[in-house]
């Protein structure tokens, strides 16, 4: 290492403390000496006479008066004066930004400045300022310090903010509607105008009141745009005629919002998300019917209990089933009829996962359901009565009999059917039924690896009664056949 450099570094330390250490005449010495030093007044930590102050504040390098303007001790009013008026934009600014009172005069005067970083300063300085000074930044032709002004976290007179609640300016009015958030209430005349002359940000920053006043929900609620209709739709606070109009709204989305509201939603709300117009007319593959579907079925499938009659309703109409099916909604046994009947398989499929909470004779009719869909599911649920288990042991689709392999309530019998009935059949042809006929095999090995020895041998010599009983099924079949 050099042991030069050592040193220069060791001189260089010990003049910084020195300096910090000065007083008096010394310290005015040095502050009248090279550049490098006075910087390094107008820099130390420790409060600096103001007769050095005054002084620095005039020196002729900008860095020496940036430090001063910088200090965050008060500063004296010439030296304030000075920097004020100083060629350099950057000291301005700099004196303009301080956190201590400004004469009024100078305020006015660095608020007035061609510099549009000076009057940025000004507009976000954190100091009371008159509001005569506020009022003229407000209409700055500077973005930057219409927002500085609408940012201030200070008070600002009502009137300054319903004239920057109408700025051209995006930026400037999502900086207003965001002082509710940070302390600062809008009053009402504020929020409307915001709610007015909103584009999606700024209702994404008035939409966080919960508070936010009817006046503007309304404005809002009736928006132009479709994304601020469904923010609308989706606030904690929102007035039930409010609610009741966007529930008609013309767009499956916004409805689809109102429908997941937690609240209890009023019959008639629930009937215009339920059945509107342009959800009943649109053809099923139509690209609203996702949202349309949705919407009716959140409205449908609520933790609000729905009014029988309105459930009656909604049982006249086979688009509509599944969505009924599927619900929590308690059913009365006549729609539980209807459903079951329903032309739309999707929906008889959804009757058949409520189970045991069917009718038997609605259970049995519907293991015998033509749609592969509606067995398919029916074979999932846990507490049937065992007579459909065993038929469904026997579907002949591979799909259905695998659920009833794969379902652990499956009763013994109904698996002894089932494995009968697998070794009778014949080898699958096709990847897919191979596949599908390993899968049974393996699950049925795993459910009969945990029988004892006595369910074992109980298990064999049903299998074999079954074998027997399907074989003679089968012929009697086949005679039947050849004697039509």
């Amino acid at each position: 290492m050099n042991p030069a450099g050592k040193s220069g570094t060791g001189k260089r330390v010990s003049a910084l403390a020195d300096i910090e250490a000065l007083d008096g005449d010394d310290l005015a010495a040095v502050a009248s000496g090279s550049a490098r030093k006075r910087i390094l007044v107008a820099r130390r930590s420790r409060p600096l006479p103001d007769r050095i102050i005054d002084a620095l504040a005039l020196d002729t390098d900008v860095t020496v008066r940036l430090a001063i303007a910088a200090r965050e001790q008060p500063l004296t009013e010439r030296a304030i004066r000075a920097m004020a008026a100083d060629a350099k934009q950057s000291v301005r600014s700099a004196v303009a930004i301080r956190r201590q009172d400004l004469p009024d005069d100078v305020l006015s005067s660095l608020a007035a400045d061609d510099a549009g970083a000076v009057r940025r300063s000004v507009a976000w300085r954190p100091m009371p300022m008159p509001e005569s000074i506020m009022s003229a930044l407000a209409s700055d032709a500077d973005i930057e310090v219409r927002t500085g002004i609408a940012g201030r976290k200070l008070e600002v007179p009502d009137r300054i903010l319903l004239a920057l609640s109408s700025d051209r300016s995006s930026h400037v009015r999502c900086t207003v509607a965001g002082r509710g958030s940070e302390g600062f209430p809008l009053a009402e005349p504020v929020l409307a105008s915001l709610a007015a002359n909103a584009d999606a940000d700024v209702c994404k920053r008035l939409l966080e009141y919960e508070s936010l006043p009817e006046s503007a929900l309304a404005i809002l609620s009736a928006h132009e745009r479709v994304d601020v209709r469904k923010m609308v739709a989706a606030h904690v606070m929102l007035p039930k005629h409010i609610i009741r109009l966007l529930a008609a709204d013309t767009e499956d989305e916004v409805r689809w919002v109102v429908a997941q509201r937690k609240e209890d939603l009023e019959i008639d709300v629930l009937s215009s998300l339920i059945f509107n117009q342009r959800y009943m007319e649109i053809d099923d593959h139509s690209p609203p019917f996702f949202y349309s579907t949705y919407g009716a079925h959140w409205a449908i499938d609520r933790e609000q209990m729905l009014p029988e009659p309105l459930i009656e309703a909604i049982a006249e109409h086979p688009r509509l089933h599944e969505s009924l099916a599927a619900s929590k909604q308690p059913l009365s046994e006549r729609i539980l009829e209807i459903l079951a009947a329903s032309i739309d398989e999707c929906a008889r499929a959804a009757i058949s996962r409520r189970g045991r909470l069917l009718p038997e004779r609605m259970i049995i009719a519907l293991a015998g359901d033509e749609a592969l869909g509606v067995r398919a599911a029916l074979a999932q649920q846990e507490d049937l009565p065992e007579q459909v288990f065993l038929a469904l042991a026997t579907d002949v689709e591979d799909y259905v009999r695998y659920f009833i392999a794969t379902n652990r309530h499956a009763p013994f019998k109904a698996i002894a059917r089932l494995f009968a009935a697998e070794s009778l059949r014949e080898p699958p042809c096709g990847e897919r039924q191979e596949e599908r006929a390993e899968t049974i095999r393996e699950w049925l090995d795993a459910r009969i690896s945990r029988y004892n020895a006595q369910e074992r041998l109980d298990f064999d010599l049903l299998v074999e009664e079954t074998k027997a009983e399907l074989q003679a099924a089968a012929k009697a079949g086949a005679r039947s056949s050849q004697r039509s």
